[in-house]
């Protein structure tokens, strides 16, 4: 009897052992989202992860790299760790957390046994049960294969408006206690998840079911680098994602634009031919006609990719049909500014449509100023030199009848301005006098690589021909004259 004791002692004593071997105790603390941060997560567009080891004792968050590429900070398993952590997934030697929320300064505590979370009972638990049902922290199936087909935006959006309040009620339900950011992140997860479903939908209803399983094989060899290094990172290239406001990541957007502008990069060491970019222009035309927002964005970029390009003049036609096709894009103006910037004012080159205001505050562009032959003086309020200049270009305006006068005022305020134009000695009915503001000066700056005072002769289409010092008489002299 004794003997089985001690053998039961043994045994128990190994079971124990073994026991502890494969189970370790995790504790997980996670820092409270902030209200308007990304609630969903998307994989990058590359399938690369930098893993960053924690050991125990250590804190470490979810971050992304100067690259873009998602930074997965990982906890050595079988070991205890108090992290503020929001990403999970595991193989033989990791454990990590993924797509779990807690509440501020609260602390999951799970058993990991042989790669399987047990997670002790809590309100942190039923958060992360309802966030698992719906969804609502993981790739949504109605973002696979929209619920319905061939239904009106609206009807889609109507029915996806109704899920949404519908989960948000049910949420509400089981609540335990009142926590306003614990309610801004399920509130902010289920809108973002609405808002995705429409955008989907939007951009997929002309699909066959054949597109929407090629996108599913996509996703499966995005969401795993074991087939990158199988040979499959080129078929991602070919592949035009519909979901354009969740997948247009700077590497999603760059690896489209090599795939579409692949055979017009300019070889550097080759006879520099003219530019074929209108014929990329119509290339991205046909590939995303139907994806605005990516045709918008691709072109763009393509813009600021210098191995496209012979010469920076090349780009005034490209950036004309841009402005034409996307009038109210964000990055027009940025566009404009760079080509006026990179284009230096020679004798023919058309005067930049520089926009400006006039003394009723109304808006205008230089371009105003073809017709006749122009004097057009820079200047601006604060420095002694262009004071004088400004009174020496009124008493000149006394003395011409064939040329028109403008004068343009920058980097400095508008009123200002104003003021200073009170003391102008004389005004011809065809004088202009123009404001712009402190990013054109910059501009003009570069464009005539001088600063200000300056004398600008523009013949009758606005093209430039000269420019020099208004106190130079003779040179002036030769203006008028010619």
């Amino acid at each position: 009897m004794r003997v089985s004791f001690v053998l039961l002692g043994f045994l128990i004593a190994f079971i124990r052992g073994h026991l502890n071997a494969q189970v370790s105790i995790v504790k997980i603390q996670l820092e409270t989202p902030e209200k308007d941060g990304r609630m969903v997560s998307m994989p990058n567009s590359q399938g690369v992860q930098r893993i960053v080891m924690v050991q125990e004792g250590q804190t470490a968050v979810r971050a992304v790299d100067s690259t873009g590429y998602l930074v997965t900070y990982q906890f050595q398993q079988m070991k205890k760790a108090d992290l503020k952590f929001i990403s999970f997934f595991k193989d033989k030697t990791t454990l990590t957390m993924q797509n779990v929320f807690l509440h501020s300064n609260d602390t999951l505590v799970c058993l990991e046994r042989k790669g399987r979370l047990i997670f002790e009972k809590g309100s942190a638990v039923d958060i992360n049960r309802f966030l698992q049902k719906y969804l609502l922290l993981e790739r949504d199936s109605l973002q696979r294969r929209p619920l319905m087909r061939n239904v009106s935006e609206e009807i889609y959006r109507n029915l996806m408006r109704d899920i949404a309040d519908r989960q948000w009620a049910e949420y509400q339900g089981f609540q335990s206690r009142q926590d306003e950011s614990q309610n801004a992140f399920v509130q902010a997860a289920i809108e973002s998840q609405y808002y995705h479903r429409v955008v989907f939908y939007n951009a997929t209803k002309d699909w066959r079911d054949d597109m929407f399983d090629d996108l599913q094989r996509i996703r499966q060899v995005e969401s795993s680098p074991k087939k990158y290094q199988e040979g499959l990172t080129p078929r991602l290239k070919l592949y035009i994602v519909p979901h354009e406001d969740a997948w247009m990541s700077p590497n999603y957007r760059r690896a489209l634009l090599s795939f579409l502008g692949e055979k017009y990069v300019v070889d550097e060491l080759s006879h520099k031919e003219p530019s074929k970019m209108m014929d990329f222009y119509n290339d991205v035309d046909k590939a995303l006609a139907n994806l605005p927002k990516t045709r918008e964005e691709t072109l763009n970029l393509a813009l600021a990719e210098k191995g496209f390009w012979v010469a920076e003049s090349e780009k005034g036609a490209f950036i004309e049909r841009f402005e034409r096709d996307f009038p109210q894009s964000k990055h027009l103006s940025g566009i404009k500014m760079r080509y006026w910037k990179n284009t230096p004012m020679v004798v023919g080159t058309q005067i930049p449509s520089l926009p400006a205001l006039n003394q009723d505050s109304t808006s205008t562009t230089l371009q105003r100023l073809a017709g006749k032959k122009t004097l057009l003086l820079l200047w601006n309020t604060w420095e002694d030199s262009c004071q004088a200049a400004l009174t020496a270009f009124g008493t000149l305006g006394q003395k011409i009848k064939n040329v028109q006068l403008a004068t343009l005022c920058s980097k400095n305020r508008f009123e200002s301005w104003k003021n200073a134009l009170r003391n102008y000695p004389f005004n011809k009915p065809s004088e202009f006098h123009f404001y712009a503001d402190y990013l054109i000066g910059d501009v003009l700056e570069a464009v005539f690589t001088t600063k200000r005072p300056l004398l600008i002769l523009l013949d009758e289409k606005g093209r430039y021909v000269e420019s020099g010092s208004l106190f130079d008489s003779q040179k002036i002299s030769r203006w008028l004259k010619e």
